[in-house]
């Protein structure tokens, strides 16, 4: 660990206390556990000359609940000089039970329009864009969108002709009536996955339907549209003379080849997830 590397683990520890959290650095990442658990927490990695912050790993743990730890990185964002940009990659997905997961960010997709990440401030390049499909998908009737990704498989061809471990449209349709005849298939989409997901959390023993949810979300997933790299800026307030305070991190860090590609690889692979037994 250079000087660079012991001021920042300064900077982070005094936003991460010691009494709630344990903080370690190897590899270029500094590791974030909780101090009961020892549950992972955040993985962070300081990038383009420490302008940068990439989180490469967020999960809640202990009482430490995902939208809490991003607050705190944003106190460390602004605490630390010359941090211009959060990053990350959204892949989270929320634990409904039954040791069934889902895609946070598609269930948000189909009932806000936006992901969860977006409505904390981290965009993509093209959020603009996908915001705008997605709020228009939404609101157009449920069976209508569920046709579409039927026709488009067709067109593509990925209408699967042997046995496969993702959902088919003949899965959806027989399940739906089995589970949930009684939820209008024309109501807009954002209202039709509302309740499936609100019924299926209410009925905490039944995993049928908590598995229909995630086979639904599955399948419709084509018709949104989500670049799920993304970035934050770091908005800072200027102050008297309209200077910022602070001295920025002016010592590099110089890592072998070996080593940034490491790191590289750990930034395509850090799964986001955020657990919770209900929608934020």
């Amino acid at each position: 660990m250079d000087a660079t590397d012991e001021e920042i683990l300064t900077y982070i520890t005094n936003v991460f206390t010691p009494d709630k959290f344990d903080v370690s650095f190897g590899e270029d990442t500094f590791f974030i556990k909780d101090i009961t658990t020892k549950n992972p927490c955040v993985y962070l990695v300081f990038q383009n000359d420490n302008t940068k912050i990439y989180v490469g790993y967020l999960e809640k743990c202990g009482n430490n609940r995902g939208t809490e730890l991003l607050r705190l990185i944003d106190q460390l964002a602004l605490a630390i000089p010359g941090i211009e940009t959060l990053g990350l990659i959204d892949e989270s997905e929320v634990n409904v039970g039954c040791n069934i997961e889902i895609s946070l960010s598609t269930l948000k997709l189909l009932t806000k329009g936006s992901s969860w990440y977006n409505s904390l401030g981290y965009e993509s390049m093209a959020h603009n864009a996908n915001l705008k499909h997605n709020l228009q998908l939404i609101e157009r009737p449920f069976i209508d969108v569920f046709n579409s990704v039927v026709q488009k498989q067709i067109k593509q061809n990925k209408a699967p002709k042997y046995p496969t471990a993702d959902p088919t449209a003949e899965d959806i349709q027989k399940t739906r009536l089995a589970l949930f005849p009684h939820v209008n298939i024309d109501l807009p989409v954002k209202d039709y996955i509302s309740h499936i997901y609100t019924e299926a959390m209410s009925d905490e023993e039944n995993c049928d339907k908590k598995k229909f949810l995630q086979n639904l979300l599955l399948f419709l997933k084509p018709a949104t549209v989500y670049f799920n790299w993304l970035e934050k800026p770091v908005i800072r307030t200027t102050v008297s003379g309209g200077k910022l305070s602070g001295r920025k991190l002016s010592c590099k860090r110089k890592r072998s080849k070996r080593r940034r590609h490491a790191t590289k690889r750990r930034q395509t692979t850090y799964k986001h997830r955020k657990q919770t037994k209900r929608m934020t």
